[in-house]
C-alpha cells in the first residue's frame, strides 16, 4: 500500500489523555486502583503483618529481659538465673530472626506477583490499542513511558 492510499487518521492519539496542567491523582487514589491487583495477596500480606509483629514484639522483649536479668540475677549472683535469662533471649532473637527472614521473603514474593500482574494489565492495554495510536508516538516515547511511570 502506497503512503497515499493508507487511510486518513481519524483521530489523533496521546500519551496521556490529561490536560497538561492536570494535577496528578492522590495517594488514595492510586490506592485504590493497587488495591484490586493484590486482591490474591491478603493471605500473604497478613502473614507478612503478623510476621512484623512478632518480630517487633520480640525486639522490644530482648531488652527487657536483659533488664530483669540486670536486675534479679547478676545483683543476687544467680548465675543459673542469668542462664535462663540467656537461653530466653536466645529463643526471642531466634523468633526475631525467623519473623524477620518469613517478611522479608513474603512481601518479595507478593512484590514480584503484584508487579507481574501490573505489567499484564498494561501490556494486555497496550495490545488493545489501534494501530492509529503506534503510528503517531514515537516507539522510544512509549517505551519510555512504559519503563518510567
Amino acid at each position: 500500500m502506497t503512503p497515499s492510499a493508507a487511510p486518513a487518521n481519524t483521530k489523533p492519539y496521546a500519551l496521556s489523555s490529561a490536560p497538561p496542567d492536570a494535577q496528578p491523582p492522590g495517594i488514595l487514589a492510586s490506592l485504590g486502583r493497587l488495591l484490586p491487583l493484590m486482591a490474591t495477596e491478603r493471605r500473604s500480606v497478613a502473614i507478612a503483618f503478623a510476621a512484623v509483629v512478632v518480630s517487633s514484639v520480640a525486639g522490644l522483649a530482648g531488652p527487657l529481659v536483659i533488664a530483669h536479668a540486670i536486675d534479679t540475677s547478676i545483683r543476687t549472683g544467680d548465675f543459673s538465673g542469668v542462664l535462663r535469662a540467656a537461653a530466653l533471649l536466645m529463643v526471642i532473637y531466634v523468633a526475631a530472626f525467623v519473623a524477620t527472614y518469613v517478611q522479608t521473603q513474603t512481601m518479595g514474593s507478593v512484590g514480584r506477583r503484584v508487579l507481574f500482574a501490573l505489567r499484564n494489565t498494561l501490556f494486555t492495554r497496550l495490545q488493545d490499542l489501534p494501530l492509529d495510536f503506534f503510528n503517531q508516538n514515537k516507539a522510544g516515547d512509549l517505551i519510555s513511558r512504559i519503563n518510567n511511570d
